[in-house]
């Protein structure tokens, strides 16, 4: 899927990754995410977790914005946001 498709997915409470090394080899994925998700979010925004579990604000490159490798992955945060929404 294209980035748009990735982002009706995203406002659907799902997460969602590229096919590619960078992102499946470590594990990454991207949420969006709210304030009524998580009392530490101040404002709605994308966040992609690193390896290790860490995670940060996502800023789209442009091989991201172009990318037609997008795909939706089920992780436990957003099965749970799914069901609080």
């Amino acid at each position: 899927m294209n980035i748009g498709e990735a982002i009706e997915h995203l406002k659907e409470g799902k997460a969602v990754r590229r096919q590619t090394a960078w992102w499946n080899g470590f594990g990454r994925f991207m949420m969006l995410l709210t304030p009524e998700d998580f009392v530490t979010v101040i404002a709605l925004r994308i966040d992609l977790q690193r390896r290790g579990g860490q995670w940060s604000t996502w800023t789209p490159t442009t091989e991201d914005l172009l990318a037609t490798d997008w795909e939706t992955v089920e992780t436990p945060f957003s099965k749970a946001l799914k069901a609080g929404r």
